[in-house]
């Protein structure tokens, strides 16, 4: 037994060190992998920024637009200053597309002005008819925003919403059912509680 106990505190040395070059290799694998993906995060940003400016050179300052967003026909898109556009994002700009400061718009929303005219024989004729998203308007994921729709000043549009009608300022835009609630302006005096404006946006 005597022995046995001396073995073992002979080898604990060894298995010290072993253990310390674990944990350095494993720390040494971190901190390349982070390294990787901030270099990754890097060209992400660098390549969405070079194409968003080759297809909108038109765009104001401070635009972020992923580079997965698909654009339609990029020279009827107007974009302002300090706009976020998130991954897998549609614009559709068949008609113009017009988006004020400060808007963001969440993964996987679309913004199309392009649809068809049911009532017209088969094949069906392609209609448009333009867009405007109003300062500081938000978007969130999976909504859509159809043709002729003017979004107002500082609304939110919640996630997958269809909205096809004018959404009014501040106003919010729930999925389900689609509702839009007036909510007072941020900063001001009103004290009112949010008010049901309309009960469907798609009637």
């Amino acid at each position: 037994m005597t022995g046995g106990i001396g073995s073992v505190a002979e080898d604990a040395p060894l298995l010290r060190k072993t253990a310390i070059r674990k944990v350095a290799a494993w720390a040494a694998v971190r901190l390349a992998a982070l390294g990787v993906m901030k270099l990754l995060w890097i060209l992400d940003r660098a390549w969405s920024h070079v194409r968003f400016r080759a297809l909108v050179p038109q765009a104001g300052e401070e635009v972020i637009c992923h580079w997965s967003v698909e654009i339609k026909v990029p020279q009827n898109l107007r974009v302002g200053n300090y706009v976020r556009i998130n991954p897998k994002v549609i614009l559709g700009a068949a008609s113009p597309i017009f988006i004020g400061d400060h808007v963001v718009i969440a993964q996987g929303a679309m913004v199309e002005t392009g649809s068809i005219d049911p009532f017209s024989p088969i094949p069906y004729p392609h209609l448009s008819r333009p867009i405007v998203i109003e300062r500081g308007v938000w978007i969130a994921a999976g909504a859509i925003v159809l043709g002729g729709v003017r979004i107002g000043e500082g609304a939110v549009i919640g996630a997958g919403a269809v909205v096809s009608k004018d959404v009014a300022p501040y106003a919010m835009v729930n999925a389900a059912p689609n509702r839009m609630f007036i909510r007072p302006v941020p900063g001001s005096l009103q004290e009112a509680p949010a008010k049901v404006l309309s009960a469907d946006l798609q009637e």
